[in-house]
Parts: C-alpha cells; structure tokens; sequence
C-alpha cells in the first residue's frame, strides 16, 4: 500500500501495489482525462511526478512513444503507465518514503464541453399527440343505490367521459385509491398513459402539471429537454458530460469495460442513471416543476448507450455479426430504471436499426422527415461515432462510420474536446504562415478541438503547408513546420502562448493520418451509399448535418478536407441536436413513435465492412480532398494551384 498525494489539492489516497495512478486520481475524484479509458492508447493522461518517482515503475515503452522525451525528462508520466512498484519500501509511513506526489494544474484538469443541445424547429413537422393526457374527473359519490367499488366508479366515469376502455392501475396506486378519491370529494384530474394505465390521481388542481423528459444519451455528452406535453412545447434544456467518460471515450472501451469486468454493465449503467436523476432534478428545481409531474420519458442513444441504460448486454455488439439484443422500441417503469420521476411514469427508449445505428439515427430521421418527403437527402451524424444516412419517402439506407473519436481531438497530441481554452477556428496566412485562431471562451489555448482541427487541415492544405496525401513539407522556409523525435509537425502556438504545461501546441503528422482516417471513412460511407443506388453529388437535394461537430464546423473547411461529397454549400444545412429533437417527437407523438418502428423495421442497414468497393473508396477518401480531384469540381481549380 502507498500513499498518492495530489497537489495542488491536498488531496490523498491509498493504492494497492500495482495500482495506477489514473486509478489513485479517479479514487481522490481528481478528474484527469483519459480517452481510452485508461489502455493506454491515447496518451492523454499525462501528469507530473514532483516527488516519489522512485516508488513507481520504469519508464514503459507506450510513453516513450507516446509522451515528448522533453517532457519525459521534466517528470511527466502517463497516470494509467505509471504504477505503484511492488516493493518493501512502500509498507513504511508517508514520511518514510512511501509516498509519491502528483502534479496536476487546474488547467489541465477536465472542463465542461460546449454542449450542443439546440434543436431543429419542429412546428409544422408533426401535430403534437402524446401518450400521456391528464383528465378532469366529477365522480358521484357512492350511495347505498349505488355502492358501485371505487376503481369502477372512476373508470365508469372516465369511459362515459372520454372513451377510455379497459382501464389498469397499478397495486401501489389501487392501495392509495380510496383515501386520495374521498380526500378529494371525488373531484380530480386523473392522468392516464396510453389510454389505459392510470399513472395518477390528484387535486384538480394539478391538472396542468402533465410534464415530459426527452434525453440524448450521447457517448460524450447528455441533453435533457423538459417538454410541457399539454402545450406541445420545450420549456427548459439541461446538458452534462456523460460520466462514463472515464472509462473510455468511445464506445469500443466501454463495450470492452462490459466484457472485461463482471460488474462493469451495472457499474456503467448505474452511473448514467445517476447522471440522468442529477440532469431532471436540476432541470426541475430550474423550473420549479416537481419530479413527480414527469409523466414520460423519452430516450435516445446509439446502441449501445441505449443497452448500458437498459443495462442490456453489449458486449456481442463488439463481435461480429454485432448483434445487439432488441431491436424494437422498449417501455419500461422508471421505477424499475431507478430513474426519479413519477415511478409510474412510462419511460420509453427508440428503437434501433442494427448494433452501430441507434436510436439516435432514428432520432435524426424522425425530426427532419427526410423519410416522409420527396427530396433526395444525405444526413451525416457527426459525434464520438459517426453515422450517414441516404433516403427519401421511397427508401432510408444507412451505416455506421469509425469517425468520431478523431474529429473530436481523442487520440491527437493536443487535440481535446470542446471546453474552455479548446481552440476552435484556425486561419493561416498563405505568405507567412502565421497562424490566427480563436478559443472557446476567449483564454489562452490548451489544445485544439474537432472543429479547429477542420479549419486546420483545410488552411494548411490551402497555404501548402500538406499536400493532398496530407504529408508535412518539410521543405518549407518556416520555424513553424519541423521534425521532432523524427515525426514532422505544424506549431499552432508557442508554449509562452498556451495555457497548459505541454509545451507548444503543435499537429504532428501522425495526427493527420488519424483525422485522414475518420474524414475519409464518413466519406466513403456516403460515397458508398450514393454509388448502391446510382446517385450522384447533382441528384442530392440537401445535406443536413447533425451533431456537435457537424454544427460548430465551417462548412467549407469540411467540403475542402473532403468530408462529404462535392454539394453547393447552399444545400448544407445544420439541424442542431438531430437526435435530440426526435427524442422530443417520440416524446409528443403517437404517430411518431410508430413512425419510429417502422424506419427502425424498414431502413436498409449497410454493413460496409462486408460492402464490394468500400476499402477502394476509403483509400482514395484518404486524400485531401480526395485522390480523384475531379469529384471535388468545385475546388480543383482553388486547390491545384
């Protein structure tokens, strides 16, 4: 056993030997970021040893390669490499020696991401029918003419009034009956899900209080919509980072958490329903609405945030064929979830189309009714995974791309996700080769996210500093453009400049490639789709691209970088929070909902692993923009200059 003491917070631990120090910062709630979920793949979690180096192991190879030698020699470690060594001296006191003190400065502790809650506008896509209606109620009382029992008295009344047929109400709420009904003089509002589950009974006075909760369950990040389901309206919004962050930034490590660690499922799924129970009681006590007047839920996730939240088994997602375990939409009690709303109130998640398309898909093809309209659309849901979507009223094909993870800033040198001191637009001086840019907030940079890294890419090949095999030129007369440890790189901004303990924020070559991957797999995706039904870039009607990254990129640095097809930019267009406003339409619509299970039955999932002519396309899709400049018309001039 040793002691991990975390400064400058004062803050220490016992770890066992053996023990990490990712791990003795995870147990002091000292959030030091970690990509990979600590396999030491992302070289994110690096930290500083100022004393103690001794007690841990020798250096491993994965941070020699994975951590500049400049900072290796100043004490940095990465906290998932660096581990407690076995050995006697650790059994002494602290004072003794065993002990080892960690440096970690507030700047490079994890920040609040720029969340992306705004939604697309809804009126006039849908006409609002939720499953959850309130009614009031003037029953008779019961007299010796008439002793009929009271649940048949109510629902008498109720299907004389309204048409409701074969009422139920639950054991808990039949044992409150007889008190709340005489409570009230028989006078009520009476809440009712899906025409035949009463979920409440109430002074009529509460009859407006009829309250919904739609949530985005995004690998990264959390939005939660409090919708009036009366008025058919949003009327508050909440959004947190996904806590299982630590356990891995995509879905890959999360899924392999599941298989590794026997009670890793209900360990993932325990925290998102806690972070789902702290998103609705803050979103409620911002509105002064109680949580027992959320009738409904609505969820949206990819597959597998959807499973980890119903704690279904993902882990044969992660092997082919990638079966996931349902397919068709669930309803489920939130008492039975643990989630802390009405307990009787329905929670209902989407459905799927297959184990890499979710219901936040079908989210996005829900609220912009691509699948209802005459125009040709192409749909990109760009986040920590990445999913295309081709279709119209006559047919919805889509599949899945590796594309998030990199276009987010994980596993980049400096690349960081959308918080404070992220830069996020980049501009380069052709001449020069000076940079402008700006960050998230207006600080000093830290490190650069996906939509800067996009402005990035497309102004260094614009000012030659790559070529279009994304190749740095070395050859350059600039200070900004050198070889460390032998890997080329571009410096974005000097150290004196920056506000982390990194050194100069710099893109190394090893950094294209990995954003050369992801561009070219969201390409080829759509290149692929296009190409099965004999589509070309001049029958597209309109993109839509939803998500963060789609969102907060410039639309042109993405077309240069060739992210998607060669479209007029007045035909792309942002929708916001695709997923989430579908979220919000199943939440408000019977007819959406069913709406939801027939895409999730009838669109053509394309599995592009096994698809003839995808690995072509991929590899000419690795190109800037692409390795046939002529499918990028519109840029061959600007670009082979």
């Amino acid at each position: 056993m040793a002691v991990v003491i975390f400064s400058p917070y004062s803050k220490r631990v016992e770890v066992d030997v053996g023990g990490s120090l990712l791990d003795a910062a995870r147990l002091a709630g000292i959030k030091v970021e970690s990509l990979c979920g600590g396999k030491t793949k992302c070289g994110k979690c690096k930290v500083k040893i100022s004393q103690g180096a001794e007690n841990l192991n020798e250096l491993t190879l994965v941070e020699k390669d994975l951590v500049d030698s400049e900072l290796l020699a100043n004490g940095f470690r990465l906290g998932c490499a660096a581990k407690i060594e076995s050995s006697g001296k650790f059994f002494g006191s602290v004072e003794g020696g065993s002990h080892v003190v960690v440096e970690i400065a507030p700047e490079d502790q994890e920040r609040a991401q720029k969340i992306l809650s705004e939604i697309s506008e809804l009126s006039g896509r849908f006409t609002p029918h939720p499953l959850v209606n309130s009614y009031p109620v003037d029953v008779p009382e019961p007299t010796l003419e008439d002793p009929t029992p009271d649940f048949e008295r109510l629902a008498t009344f109720l299907n004389r009034e309204y048409g409701l047929v074969n009422l139920e109400i639950g054991y808990d709420l039949l044992k409150e009956l007889p008190n709340i009904v005489r409570e009230n003089e028989w006078s009520m509002a009476v809440t009712v899900w899906d025409n035949k589950n009463i979920l409440s009974i109430e002074k009529k006075r509460n009859l407006e209080r009829t309250y919904g909760i739609a949530v985005d369950i995004g690998t990264t990040t959390i939005v939660g919509y409090l919708v009036d389901l009366r008025a058919g309206k949003v009327i508050a919004t909440e959004a947190i980072l996904n806590p299982q962050i630590p356990y891995g930034a995509d879905i890959m490590t999360r899924m392999n958490y599941c298989i590794e660690n026997s009670n890793g499922l209900n360990e993932l799924h325990n925290i998102i329903i806690e972070a789902l129970n702290k998103l609705i009681g803050e979103i409620c006590a911002k509105t002064g609405i109680r949580l027992k007047d959320v009738f409904e839920a609505s969820i949206v996730g990819n597959s597998v945030m959807e499973h980890i939240f119903l704690e279904l088994s993902p882990n044969f997602i992660a092997l082919s064929p990638y079966p996931p375990v349902i397919k068709k939409g669930v309803n489920v009690r939130a008492c039975d979830l643990g989630l802390k709303i009405n307990p009787r109130a329905n929670v209902y998640v989407l459905p799927i189309i297959a184990g890499y398309v979710g219901g936040d898909n079908i989210g996005v093809i829900l609220s912009t009714n691509l699948y209802k309209e005459q125009e040709l659309t192409l749909a990109l849901d760009i986040g920590t995974n990445g999913e295309v979507v081709l279709g119209n009223k006559d047919y919805v094909e889509v599949c899945s791309c590796a594309a998030g993870p990199a276009l987010e800033g994980a596993s980049l040198k400096h690349g960081m996700r959308a918080t404070t001191g992220a830069i996020e637009k980049v501009h380069i001086d052709g001449d020069t080769l000076d940079v402008e840019y700006e960050t998230i907030d207006d600080v000093p940079p830290r490190g650069i996210c996906g939509s800067g890294l996009i402005d990035l890419i497309a102004e260094m090949l614009k000012s030659r500093v790559i070529s279009n095999t994304g190749a740095i030129n070395l050859d350059l007369k600039s200070h900004r453009v050198r070889a460390r440890d032998n890997i080329p790189e571009f410096v974005i901004e000097w150290s004196d400049k920056t506000k982390n303990s990194l050194g100069d924020i710099v893109i190394t070559q090893r950094d294209i490639g990995e954003i050369q991957l992801a561009k070219a797999s969201l390409y080829a995706g759509a290149s692929v789709l296009m190409k099965r039904r004999g589509i070309e870039e001049k029958d597209i009607d309109r993109i839509l691209l939803s998500g963060a990254f789609g969102n907060y990129t410039s639309k042109e640095s993405s077309k240069i970088v060739g992210l998607y097809p060669d479209i007029p930019l007045n035909k792309v267009k942002t929708i916001g929070n695709g997923a989430g406003s579908g979220a919000i339409c199943a939440l408000l619509s019977r007819e959406k909902r069913k709406d939801a299970q027939m895409i999730s039955e009838s669109a053509r999932y394309v599995e592009l692993t096994v698809t003839p002519g995808f690995e072509e396309e991929l590899m000419s899709a690795m190109y800037l923009p692409h390795q046939d400049l002529s499918r990028f018309a519109s840029l061959e001039a600007r670009l082979s200059k």
